[in-house]
């Protein structure tokens, strides 16, 4: 038996609802929507590097991201915090700046908001019913 197949019935074996276990995490997200806070941060930047590295088939990124006064638009603070940042250089080099440029926004979707805030979106109605669409 490989350890792929050891692993997957061990997992298999765990689970009480029978489902079967996914084969990789690639397909588990492909096509899937996913929803991320903390993304200006270090750990929320590694992590979406790591979606956008790892997950190409994922559908969309939703990033919440908290206005700042100093900030035009989140937009912005996208770009210049989490695009810019050196957590990206290695998709920069391996896509080619534009190409990754592309990529990224064709994923990622800043959405105005607040966790600590009780009504956490900040957002237009039709991008909170966008959200609950996905």
């Amino acid at each position: 038996m490989s350890a792929a197949s050891s692993s997957a019935n061990m997992a298999s074996a765990a689970l009480s609802t029978g489902d079967q276990v996914p084969y990789s995490m690639r397909e588990v997200y492909r096509g899937k929507s996913v929803f991320c806070t903390g993304c200006t941060g270090l750990v929320g930047k590694v992590l979406l590097e790591k979606f956008l590295r790892c997950l190409p088939g994922v559908k969309r990124i939703y990033i919440l991201v908290r206005p700042k006064k100093d900030v035009k638009n989140i937009q912005d603070r996208v770009s210049r915090e989490i695009l810019d940042s050196k957590i990206m250089d290695r998709l920069k080099k391996e896509m080619g700046y534009e190409n990754f440029m592309k990529f990224a926004k064709s994923k990622l979707y800043a959405i105005a908001g607040d966790v600590e805030n009780a009504d956490i979106l900040q957002c237009p109605p039709e991008e909170a019913e966008m959200l609950k669409n996905e």
